[in-house]
């Protein structure tokens, strides 16, 4: 068998998949995390996807983790519509949180959640792990995540060092889906990143796909410089179509 390293590849932005495209995990609400830090900033960036990319819908899902911006859902909500107010563009914007799995994460989920949305009949919880070390009671936190009534969607597996294949086939087993990060592909997180990242969409682990972008030029970047086989291509493409499927909350 060919190596990936050696197959033809082609250019993604050349191949059109971005076009209506569906970002369902990004940080673009300004000035609440990591992310995009003004608003100038932030309108800039959806300018960009809208016109040059073809996106068509936009889930914003900043960080809710107790260590950086533990902010309770009225407050992003709140931040979200006066974002909204500001833009006059054609996308549709949405509102979710990823939500960071430690100690004060038993606490969010006793009150309103921000959900991702729905898909195939279940309730997406966007959650992420700390990246080197797996957070105390992981088990239980997903096991209390089911029993809220929602599925909980992990955030780019590939770049978590205390992840390997048993985990991730133990995880997908109970009922986690799974969410690549679209520039782990491009080894933007390393070659350790890139290589899961390969491995888990040759294998199907993925349901979902994005970009989970913090600022305009990494995403641009990426953008104009992603290339793949054709078989990986066809594969992110599948990812992306479910994307499209997510019937996201209303404003």
């Amino acid at each position: 068998m060919v190596s990936f390293w050696f197959e033809r590849k082609f250019n993604l932005m050349d191949s059109g998949i971005w076009k209506g495209m569906t970002e369902m995990h990004c940080h673009i609400l300004p000035d609440v995390d990591d992310g995009v830090e003004t608003k100038e900033d932030a309108l800039q960036l959806l300018r960009f996807m809208e016109r040059d990319v073809g996106v068509r819908r936009i889930c914003m899902t900043p960080h809710t983790m107790m260590d950086f911006n533990d902010a309770p859902a009225e407050l992003l909500r709140e931040q979200f519509v006066k974002f909204c107010n500001d833009y006059s563009g054609k996308m549709e914007l949405y509102l979710a949180s990823e939500y960071m799995l430690d100690v004060s994460f038993s606490n969010h989920l006793k009150g309103e959640m921000l959900l991702l949305g729905e898909w195939m009949d279940k309730k997406l919880l966007l959650v992420e792990t700390p990246a080197l070390m797996p957070p105390p009671g992981l088990d239980d936190m997903i096991e209390d995540i089911f029993a809220a009534g929602y599925t909980p969607v992990i955030a780019h597996p590939e770049r978590y060092a205390h992840m390997e294949e048993p985990d991730y086939k133990r995880l997908k087993e109970r009922g986690c889906l799974f969410q690549l990060n679209i520039p782990s592909l491009h080894g933007y997180y390393g070659k350790h990143p890139q290589k899961d990242a390969v491995l888990l969409l040759k294998r199907g682990i993925y349901s979902f796909a994005g970009f989970d972008i913090h600022r305009y030029e990494g995403y641009a970047g990426v953008l104009r410089q992603l290339e793949l086989p054709r078989r990986l291509l066809k594969k992110l493409q599948i990812l992306l179509d479910n994307n499209n499927n997510i019937t996201f909350p209303v404003k």
